[in-house]
């Protein structure tokens, strides 16, 4: 166990339950990341198993507010051109069927890459995917976990269409966050405290897979609990893949996300916990996955958005899934391309 883990730069204490709505109008890249700016204040009482969206509150209401702008809307109305064709994205109740989207090789060799210029190449070439920073620990740490994915669903996942850091994350302590514009998946954002973890890395002489091992093994929730290092990741692409596939999405977050964004159909949300309150299959299921906090509660239960995006990471983490856990997955639209 590494010191440095245990002091200030545990991966996972990364995460706050603040969530805000996963929509980053007008949000761009930030391509300037000093890394000895970012505050190393970082409570460790913050549980790990917190992976969903974050922004500034005040993008958020201007995104309620406004509509657009014409640059987003050109951003989003492009294809991403990948090497087996243009990739689609369905509108499908869960399902991403060879007329929806183009499928990605099934199976891809990671190749780590002794440089940036290596790294960017890699997850273009391989999975049509823009990496737009300049760390290659973190590149790397990136491509294996897209990799991973890829070949966990024989190419069926469905990819960012770039990679990179953005200041909303400053305010928020999100690892990962979908950016999102309309029913096509758009970008993937690594905040700047994340993406500090791979000059943290060089300096131990190790990966940034390395460091999310090490905190898992240092929490006794997730010991001896065969986690992937990469599972905030694949819960966010889990966002990225519900929401593509499931016209109602935006209608399954939290209560409080719902009212920040002025939606009143609530009953997505209210259904949901109403039927998993008391349902002890599916409690005793994250709890035995480690996913419960130390408090006793679940965050997966909070809304039926946050339930999928969990549920979809365990998936390609291999976990078996209980029939009664699937059955809740498969009845909010949860992807099924497994």
């Amino acid at each position: 166990m590494i010191n440095l883990l245990v002091a200030n730069n545990n991966p996972y204490s990364y995460y706050n339950y603040r969530h805000k709505s996963p929509s980053f109008k007008g949000v761009q890249p930030y391509t300037n990341v000093s890394t000895n700016s970012i505050s190393q204040e970082m409570s460790l009482d913050i549980q790990p198993d917190t992976f969903s969206f974050s922004a500034q509150e005040q993008i958020q209401r201007e995104t309620q507010k406004k509509s657009l702008s014409k640059s987003a809307k050109i951003g989003i109305s492009t294809i991403t051109v990948i090497g087996l064709g243009a990739l689609v994205y369905g509108l499908t109740k869960g399902k991403l069927g060879s007329s929806s989207i183009k499928q990605l090789t099934e199976h891809i060799d990671f190749q780590k890459a002794n440089t940036i210029e290596e790294a960017k190449a890699f997850a273009k070439n391989n999975l049509g995917v823009k990496l737009k920073f300049e760390d290659v620990e973190m590149a790397n740490y990136v491509n294996e976990a897209l990799v991973t994915i890829n070949n966990r669903t024989k190419g069926r996942s469905i990819m960012p269409n770039s990679v990179f850091v953005d200041k909303a994350g400053i305010n928020g302590n999100a690892f990962f966050a979908w950016r999102r514009y309309s029913n096509k998946a758009s970008d993937l954002i690594l905040s700047p405290k994340a993406y500090k973890l791979g000059s943290i890395a060089r300096e131990k002489n190790m990966t940034v897979k390395d460091l999310y091992t090490n905190a898992l093994w240092k929490d006794n929730r997730f010991k001896e609990k065969g986690l992937s290092p990469f599972k905030e990741l694949f819960h966010e692409l889990g966002h990225g893949n519900h929401e593509a596939t499931c016209n109602d999405y935006r209608k399954m977050a939290k209560l409080k996300e719902l009212t920040l964004r002025g939606i009143n159909d609530t009953h997505y949300t209210e259904e949901f916990i109403a039927e998993t309150k008391n349902n002890n299959v599916v409690k005793d299921f994250f709890k035995n996955v480690g996913y419960m906090r130390n408090d006793g509660s679940i965050y997966a239960l909070e809304s039926p958005a946050e339930y999928v995006a969990d549920v979809f990471s365990l998936k390609v983490q291999g976990k078996s899934i209980p029939e009664e856990v699937q059955k809740i997955y498969t009845k909010y639209g949860g992807p099924e391309i497994f």
